[in-house]
């Protein structure tokens, strides 16, 4: 998740136009998911949310590379770029309850720094991958996106409530 958000941020950098709007966006959608997040994870559970969450990201993504294909960017383009990082954001907070529900307490710090760390480890190569002409980075972006929901599909049930 952490990879496409970099490689998100990245590819967004060599488009034409103000760099102001897409860090708008940005904000935006950050802001947006944490507020959402606390509404929809109370109804929704948890690997359901993840699920979705991925989905949209996975919808902005596409239309974010098809309009966005000629290095220019228009009003698609920011809001499909919001909508990608809505749904990464909003994953971000999901993956703290699914981590939270499937860990013991007394291993749930462990878990939280190994999980993450490996993110960082992981979006180390965003820079590297972006920089590849395309469509290398948008096919792994899709890749990343699709193996996180097939490995949020073999999750357990959650076997604990720390409330």
């Amino acid at each position: 998740m952490l990879v496409a958000v970099f490689m998100n941020l990245y590819g967004s950098t060599g488009l034409d136009g103000d760099p102001m709007f897409l860090g708008m966006a940005y904000g935006l959608a950050d802001t947006s998911a944490a507020i959402m997040s606390g509404f929809v994870l109370r109804y929704v559970k948890d690997y359901n949310a993840f699920r979705v969450s991925y989905l949209i990201a996975i919808c902005g993504m596409v239309t974010f590379y098809y309009s966005t294909k000629d290095g220019k960017s228009s009003l698609i383009s920011y809001i499909s770029y919001y909508f990608t990082e809505l749904g990464c954001a909003f994953n971000y907070t999901s993956i703290f309850l699914m981590i939270e529900h499937r860990t013991p307490i007394e291993h749930l710090g462990s878990a939280l720094v190994v999980v993450f760390s490996i993110g960082m480890v992981a979006s180390s190569a965003s820079p590297y991958i972006v920089t590849q002409d395309q469509p290398i980075p948008f096919y792994t972006s899709i890749s990343l996106f699709v193996a996180a929901i097939v490995c949020c599909s073999l999750l357990p049930a959650p076997k604990f409530q720390h409330i």
